[in-house]
């Protein structure tokens, strides 16, 4: 592997190199540093655990992605806990996520979830899909994942929701780190707003410091007949860090990190 260089910006430090490999970037103040492209593993549970984690360590290996973004509804923690032992626990940053309202079905859930992945701490852990108007109910969860990274169970804390209302809010919550939202030049899965207020409430949340990553950049495979423009609508806003999307092979890995060196700017 060729030296990385590091290059900075005002929100972190953005690592390049002169090989086909995943430009890194800080998320946010005080977020991890992660490969801007994340591998999104909602479309590797047809595969056995040992295809899909020989997937995930391939991307490790080869382009170096290294962040991994799961969920307990995704299904895919047993492909996920395969890539692990493949790739090495010690090289990837994972990230799940919880749908609990209250500290005690969060504790149960993220116990769960490390049993279920073998590890023993998470990189990043999100309140998931937080709805508008529902973080308030959200925070007996959140107090307890803020609990749970002072002992070292989580890494970081965030949260994962389609409205602007609710990522609006959270640049004003400083136990939250990083925050993932919608957006894909359709406009579509955003709930409760439109796209100008998504564009808005993420570059709020920028602003506030926060990491920003996206989601649902093909639209869940609406867009998929044109990746590219797809992926250059949501590269073209200097406040977003990185870009999730759900890839099923190499292939697709390979395409879209390319798209993702092409067309992302460097954060301003």
């Amino acid at each position: 592997m060729s030296p990385q260089i590091p290059m900075q910006s005002r929100k972190g430090k953005r690592y390049v190199s002169d090989t086909m490999r995943a430009p890194m970037i800080q998320l946010g103040e005080t977020g991890p540093i992660v490969p801007r492209l994340i591998f999104g593993t909602e479309h590797i549970i047809d595969l056995s655990p040992e295809e899909g984690g020989a997937i995930l360590a391939g991307a490790y290996r080869q382009f170096g992605i290294n962040h991994w973004d799961t969920a307990p509804i995704y299904e895919s923690h047993p492909q996920v806990a395969s890539g692990l032992k493949q790739a090495g626990r010690e090289n990837i940053l994972v990230t799940s996520k919880t749908r609990a309202e209250t500290a005690d079905e969060a504790r149960q859930e993220l116990a769960s979830t490390l049993a279920e992945l073998d590890i023993d701490h998470l990189d990043i852990a999100f309140l998931h899909n937080v709805t508008t108007d529902h973080l308030p109910r959200r925070s007996g969860a959140l107090d307890y994942l803020v609990d749970a990274r002072q002992k070292g169970l989580v890494g970081h804390v965030g949260i994962s929701s389609h409205s602007p209302a609710t990522l609006e809010a959270s640049a004003g919550i400083p136990e939250l780190e990083i925050v993932c939202g919608t957006l894909n030049r359709d406009g579509s899965r955003i709930d409760d707003g439109t796209l100008d207020e998504m564009i808005h409430a993420l570059k709020t949340c920028y602003e506030a410091g926060k990491g920003v990553y996206v989601i649902k950049i093909l639209g869940r495979g609406d867009l998929v007949d044109d990746v590219e423009g797809a992926i250059e609508f949501v590269c073209q806003y200097p406040f977003i860090h990185a870009y999730n999307i759900g890839m099923r092979n190499a292939r697709e890995v390979e395409e879209n990190l390319g798209f993702i060196i092409k067309h992302a700017p460097e954060l301003c």
